[in-house]
């Protein structure tokens, strides 16, 4: 009577503990209904109670069921030998040892209209709880049968929402990286690819036009030294004049050259004088007239906000050079309150931006004024329209005078 009575005692003790276990205890009999449930399913929003007697395809998701559950697998592999390694996992098992279900990944689904209660660890409501399982099958004990009877399904189940939610962030945590990765390969390979590209402009400027200059002044030296022999000497001096302006010609062009690799000392002469200069030359040399209003403290500038926009500007001058056929271009430099605000326009023969973006040059062209001013912080809007012309907008915000 008091070993039935101890017996007893520990049985209610088992019992308590394994009420007060985080993560949910179930036991199913044969039919896959709840005979027992731990307080932990209070965080489907049920209480214990509630469910006893009710099928288990009360909290799990009804694509689960139909994936992991005894009905609806075992006639799949019906004659198949699977293995310890290959069985299907059930939610309902009735295996043992070896062959019971580990590490199986179900939804389960709360209560209707209420929410999840917090437990000790705080989790909160969501339409549907992932959990982990763990289940086996349980059988009579009585050592004197040789066939133990099936008695149910002993489970436990793990939330691991959390985890989920953890795992999902570091996948998309771990994509950016990746996407962010291959974003610097291709951008260091654009920067490359620019690079070679100034250097074969550059070659190719030295030599089309530089070297043709040189050529002519050789070839007019050696003129020059035959009309002396030949004492033709007004015929030296007009050609001596013609050298002049040949040499006056390819200074021009190298300063020119020179300006298009580095900037003046904007430092010295300022912004609004150095695109002044840089205007100039280009309507010595284009047929475009260029309107250019200013109306900032360039001092109050950095050098780096200074060198970028020069050099948006320059870029934006090159495609029009290249590419608009304009005859007019207007450029606005003015103080905001949000910052500095560029504007070059054209009425040149404009283009579909989203179309001609795909060309190399366009694209590049495009994307480096982009890049030099998100640089900054700043914005960058391209506007064009077929035969109306193009409308390149820069915003720059106003930051304190630093050092390159």
């Amino acid at each position: 009577m008091r070993a039935k009575k101890a017996q007893q005692k520990s049985e209610e003790n088992y019992i308590k503990i394994l009420k007060e276990l985080p993560d949910i205890v179930y036991v199913i009999n044969q039919d896959g209904s709840f005979v027992f449930l731990n307080n932990s399913i209070r965080v489907l929003g049920y209480e214990p109670e509630e469910l006893i007697g009710k099928h288990f395809s009360k909290i799990v998701h009804p694509d689960d069921v139909k994936t992991f559950s005894m009905s609806s697998i075992l006639p799949k592999y019906k004659g198949k030998v699977t293995g310890d390694e290959n069985v299907p996992k059930l939610f309902d098992e009735r295996r043992t040892g070896k062959r019971k279900t580990k590490d199986l990944e179900i939804r389960l689904l709360p209560k209707t209209g209420r929410k999840r209660k917090k437990n000790t660890k705080g989790m909160i409501a969501k339409l549907i709880v992932l959990g982990d399982v763990s289940s086996s099958g349980y059988y009579d004990a009585d050592a004197n049968k040789k066939n133990n009877k099936f008695l149910g399904t002993l489970g436990i189940i793990r939330d691991i929402s959390k985890r989920k939610q953890v795992e999902e962030k570091l996948k998309k945590h771990q994509h950016m990286l990746e996407t962010s990765e291959k974003e610097l390969k291709i951008f260091s390979r654009r920067i490359l690819a620019i690079k070679e590209e100034e250097k074969k402009k550059l070659s190719t400027n030295l030599h089309d036009e530089v070297g043709a200059l040189t050529v002519a002044l050789s070839s007019n030296m050696s003129k020059i030294e035959q009309q002396i022999k030949d004492k033709k000497l007004n015929s030296a001096l007009e050609t001596i004049a013609l050298n002049k302006l040949i040499l006056k010609k390819a200074v021009t062009r190298l300063r020119k050259l020179a300006v298009d690799l580095r900037p003046p000392d904007l430092e010295i002469i300022g912004l609004p004088d150095a695109l002044r200069e840089y205007f100039s030359n280009v309507t010595d040399q284009t047929d475009i007239r260029i309107d250019f209003s200013v109306d900032i403290d360039y001092k109050k500038l950095s050098e780096n906000a200074s060198i970028i926009l020069y050099r948006i500007v320059q870029e934006a001058l090159n495609n029009i050079i290249k590419h608009a056929e304009a005859k007019n271009v207007k450029v606005r430099l003015h103080s905001r309150k949000k910052g500095i605000t560029l504007r070059v326009c054209d009425d040149g023969k404009g283009f579909d931006v989203e179309k001609n973006i795909q060309e190399t040059k366009i694209r590049i062209g495009i994307r480096g004024m982009r890049e030099m001013a998100e640089s900054l912080d700043g914005t960058f809007v391209i506007k064009s329209i077929p035969k109306k012309g193009t409308d390149v907008r820069v915003m720059l915000p106003v930051k304190k005078k630093d050092k390159k």
